[in-house]
């Protein structure tokens, strides 16, 4: 939270100096996108970032102590998830576009937004 509010806290430093040039080139609807959004995202960053390390370790770990309980019925799960995780990946890319298209209307708010 720290972050967030750090980088919030820079952003609008930044935008109480810009020059007019400056203020011409970059919305407010994209300033705003970089107070709320982007800060969000690199606390999320910061927060998961042993995931990389983490992550492959733990599945390891619980594959080993699983399949020495289950046996070998296992892999039915983890095929299970293997087959489900392009369809998650599909979700998210859907997402991301609803996403892009809320900021194109963030850049034009005195439009009609059909």
């Amino acid at each position: 939270m720290r972050v967030r509010s750090s980088v919030i806290g820079l952003l609008y430093e930044k935008a109480l100096v810009l020059s007019n040039e400056s203020r011409a080139k970059s919305t407010a609807g994209e300033i705003v996108n970089l107070m709320s959004v982007d800060a969000q995202r690199l606390m999320d960053v910061m927060t998961y970032i042993n995931m990389i390390w983490s992550a492959p370790f733990q599945v390891g770990v619980s594959l080993y102590f699983l399949h020495r309980t289950m046996g070998w019925s296992i892999y039915v799960g983890l095929g299970v998830m293997v087959v489900f995780t392009p369809l998650t990946f599909s979700g998210w890319q859907n997402g991301q576009q609803v996403a892009d298209e809320a900021n194109v209307r963030e850049r034009c708010p005195n439009q009609d937004n059909k």
